[in-house]
């Protein structure tokens, strides 16, 4: 997937799949996570995609909003009429809170040393959170992919 269609899929992902507004978080880097950096997990997927997996990509900590884990999920088959092929494959970055991420990953299948590239999806979310119009996904993984599609088909 281009880094374009994953920038629109951020944007769409924001408005509407379990992220509610809040305003600047005081966001800072932290370690102290069940979860670490460079991470590749197996999830609650949705059927013919139990083989996509999500990686780890950043994770930070704010008093507002609690542990945030940002993650990439690939291998997805997300029907999408407003993606060149009608079909999405991955999602270059979502927010998730910590328990939405603990709630939707089943077990951790290796670990990475080279990230895929989220820094342009990491940077509209952080814009739109602190302009107080994006938020952290509290919605499980699968509930995120549905929601997606859902939003796509429109």
């Amino acid at each position: 997937m281009s880094l374009q269609n994953s920038f629109l899929l951020v944007c769409i992902l924001a408005l509407t799949v379990g992220c509610r507004p809040r305003r600047s978080a005081g966001l800072a880097d932290t370690t102290n996570s069940m979860f670490q950096v460079g991470e590749v997990w197996s999830y609650h997927a949705r059927p013919g995609e139990e083989t996509s997996t999500v990686t780890v990509l950043k994770l930070e900590s704010s008093p507002y909003l609690g542990n945030v884990i940002h993650v990439a999920v690939n291998g997805l088959r997300v029907k999408s009429a407003r993606v060149p092929g009608g079909l999405v494959t991955g999602i270059g970055h979502i927010a998730l809170s910590e328990e939405a991420t603990r709630q939707s990953l089943v077990s951790r299948l290796q670990r990475v040393d080279t990230l895929p590239p989220f820094e342009q999806g990491y940077a509209h979310w952080l814009d739109l959170l602190n302009r107080g119009r994006g938020d952290v996904c509290t919605n499980t993984l699968i509930s995120v992919v549905d929601g997606l599609e859902h939003a796509t088909q429109r």
